[in-house]
C-alpha cells in the first residue's frame, strides 16, 4: 500500500512527530526569526525595493529609489494610524483603512 494508509501500517507510522519545540517552546517561536525575514523580503519585493536580489549596479540604484518610496509609504501608514482617532474629518481614517487593505 502507498500513501498515509501504508505508512500507518509500519511500526511507528501512526505516531505524530512532536517537533523541535516539544520541550516547552512552540514551533512558532522557533520559526519567527526566519518568517520575519521572509516577510520583510516579500514586502521589499512588493515595492520593487529588494536590494538583496539586485544583480547589477543599475538594479541596485532602482532598488534604492524604490526603498525610499517604501519608507515613505510606511511612514504615511504610521502617521495615518496615529491620527486615526484624533482626526475630526473622515478623510484620514479612510486613508488609514485604504492603506491597511
Amino acid at each position: 500500500m502507498f500513501g498515509a494508509i501504508g505508512a500507518a501500517d509500519h511500526p511507528g507510522g501512526g505516531r505524530v512527530h512532536d517537533g523541535p519545540g516539544a520541550a516547552g517552546t512552540s514551533w512558532a517561536s522557533d520559526r519567527l526569526p526566519g518568517a520575519a525575514r521572509v516577510t520583510f523580503h516579500a514586502a521589499l519585493n512588493i515595492f520593487g525595493a529588494n536590494v538583496v536580489a539586485a544583480h547589477s549596479a543599475l538594479e541596485l540604484a532602482f532598488a534604492v529609489l524604490h526603498l525610499a518610496g517604501a519608507a515613505l509609504a510606511a511612514w504615511a501608514a504610521c502617521l495615518a494610524a496615529l491620527r486615526f482617532f484624533r482626526a475630526r474629518d473622515l478623510l484620514v481614517p479612510a486613508f488609514a483603512v485604504a492603506i491597511a487593505r
